[in-house]
This record gives structure tokens, C-alpha cells and sequence, in this order.
């Protein structure tokens, strides 16, 4: 037990602080932002703690605590023209998780003025995608809890302007503690280990490794009505905006939930819900932005296969 509290704090330290770099930044709306109608209701945090498959682009380590395989998509109507989505599978071996999925973002269009025929024409101003892999190993189950390590692989792609192209590979690593029933889990992670991109040869641009550190404590869990707080804390190497976050999730006999959240980084509340349906999970949040119009974002979870049996717990 003391083995595991001294190990907990050690991964505590090292996802939790992060050097400042300098350099010349460059972000692709894939690998920003948050994933799922879910997880945007709640400030970011419910990824973190491995509430959906969105986990699997946030915390590898979260695909191993999902109590049953999964599908899941989203869709996300940005400002003005902008637009983002995401495609998912998680797949679930008892102690052990895989997942795969492919998040995409579209930066709308622009104007540009020509030189040659002295007129202006709309193009797409950019848009990229990120492909991920990963898995996670419960590497400790006894009856103080669960803890599981994660590792993910990614590819970056990105177009600007129609014309100029450019790929780089990256890393995910984090990791995730669950007390008994998941009362109470914690989870940190490091995103986007990578050594940057560049684009027609040109200067190097480094891409931010984004950390992020959460919880989530169920307050109440019964068959009629279950009461979760979420709180997440994200920030990067590179842009130093710490950004808090908080979220209340209430659900009535599993079948129907209502979700708020606030961060401090955009100053914004959020709200939505959920409908539950047999295997069917459709989740709805709104993001109000009074000056430039609100955004919404729709996702799917479609859960898969039966529950696995768990694994004995050592004594």
C-alpha cells in the first residue's frame, strides 16, 4: 500500500509540472480543444478520468476502465464556419485497453487576393487531422484500487491554405487510479510529445504538449440517481494558460442526464444532456458566446459486446 502511495505521488509530480519552452508554436485544431458532447459539458474533465471513449485522445491510460468496448462519434459546429469531429473505438481485455479513433478539424474558408488575375477567391484557410493508437495495462487491482498506465501513438497531418502540407508522429502518456467502484478517480496525462512539424522545409514549429490533471468523485451512485463533480486542470509547454475547470453531471435512472460546466480560460458556462437507450448514448452540450454566436456539439456512444468479467482481485 505504501508502494502504491509513493508511486502515486511520483506520477502526480511529473505530469503536473511542465518548463515553459520557447520557440515558434503551431497548433492544429486536432490535437486542441475538447472531445465529445460529454466531456465538453463538463469542462474537459470527464475524458480525463475515462467517463467515454473521448478518453482515448486525452488519457490513454483511460481506455483500460471502461467497463465494456465502445464506438463513438461527434460532431462539433464551431464559430462562423469553423468545424470539428472525431471518430472513435475503445475495446476492453479486463486489465487491459485498446483504442483507435480520428479527430478532425476544418478552419473554415477565407479570402485571398490573387496577384495574377488582380481578384480575390475564397480557399479553405486550413484544416488537419490526427490519427491515434493506444493502450493501457492495469498494472495494480487490489482492494485499495485500480491504477492503469497508458501510452498512445499519433499521427499529425495539416494543410494550410490549400497548398501547404506537412505530417509529424507524437506521443500520449498518462495515467489513472480508481478507489473501489470508482468512487473517486484521478487521472493526469502529457499530450503531444513530438518534435514539431515544419512546413516546405521550413523552420521547425513546435507543437504544445498539453498536460492535464483531473478528478472525478461520484457523490451519489444508486440505480435511480447518480450525482458526479469534475474538475480538471489543463495547461501547455508552450502557451502558459492554466485553465480550471468544474462540472456537475446529474442522471436520473441511468437513462436521462444533465451536465453544466465552467472554465476559467474562456469564462464560459456550458450546459447540456444526455439520453441513454439501451446501448445507444446521445449526448447534446451548448457553448453560449454571446458576440460571435453559440456552438453546439452532438456526439454518439454505441457500447459494444457484453460487460467482461472482472478479473479476481488479489487479497
Amino acid at each position: 500500500m505504501v508502494n502504491q502511495i509513493v508511486f502515486f505521488v511520483f506520477l502526480i509530480f511529473y505530469f503536473g509540472i511542465s518548463p515553459v519552452q520557447a520557440g515558434r508554436p503551431t497548433q492544429p485544431g486536432s490535437i486542441s480543444g475538447t472531445y465529445g458532447a460529454k466531456n465538453t459539458a463538463l469542462s474537459g474533465g470527464a475524458a480525463v478520468v475515462a467517463e467515454e471513449v473521448t478518453t482515448l485522445f486525452v488519457n490513454p491510460s483511460g481506455v483500460g476502465f471502461l467497463s465494456r468496448s465502445e464506438f463513438a462519434c461527434g460532431y462539433q459546429r464551431g464559430l462562423v464556419d469553423t468545424w470539428r469531429g472525431y471518430l472513435g473505438y475503445v475495446h476492453n481485455f479486463q486489465r487491459f485497453g485498446l483504442g483507435t479513433g480520428l479527430a478532425f478539424y476544418d478552419a473554415g474558408t477565407t479570402e485571398i487576393y490573387d496577384t495574377l488575375s488582380g481578384t480575390n477567391r475564397t480557399i479553405n484557410a486550413g484544416n488537419d487531422f490526427t490519427a491515434n493508437i493506444c493502450g493501457s495495462w492495469n498494472i495494480i487491482q487490489s482492494r485499495a484500487g485500480t491504477l492503469g498506465l497508458g501510452l498512445g501513438l499519433k499521427l499529425i497531418g495539416s494543410t494550410l491554405a490549400e497548398q501547404y502540407t506537412s505530417a509529424t508522429v507524437g506521443a500520449d502518456v498518462g495515467f489513472i487510479y480508481g478507489l473501489p467502484e470508482n468512487r473517486l478517480v484521478l487521472g493526469a496525462s502529457r499530450r503531444n510529445l513530438s518534435s514539431g512539424i515544419s512546413y516546405l522545409g521550413q523552420e521547425i514549429e513546435k507543437i504544445p504538449v498539453i498536460y492535464n490533471i483531473g478528478g472525478e468523485w461520484k457523490v451519489v451512485n444508486s440505480p435511480d440517481h447518480q450525482l458526479a463533480v469534475v474538475v480538471n486542470y489543463e495547461n501547455s509547454d508552450i502557451y502558459p494558460l492554466s485553465k480550471y475547470g468544474l462540472g456537475i453531471a446529474y442522471g436520473w435512472k441511468r437513462f436521462f442526464s444533465f451536465r453544466m460546466g465552467y472554465n476559467t480560460l474562456a469564462k464560459q458556462l456550458t450546459f447540456g444532456g444526455g439520453i441513454r437507450l439501451g446501448r445507444y448514448q446521445l449526448d447534446y452540450v451548448m457553448l453560449p458566446n454571446s458576440e460571435l454566436g453559440d456552438e453546439h456539439y452532438v456526439s454518439l456512444n454505441i457500447r459494444v459486446g457484453k460487460v467482461p468479467v472482472p478479473a479476481a482481485t488479489p487479497k
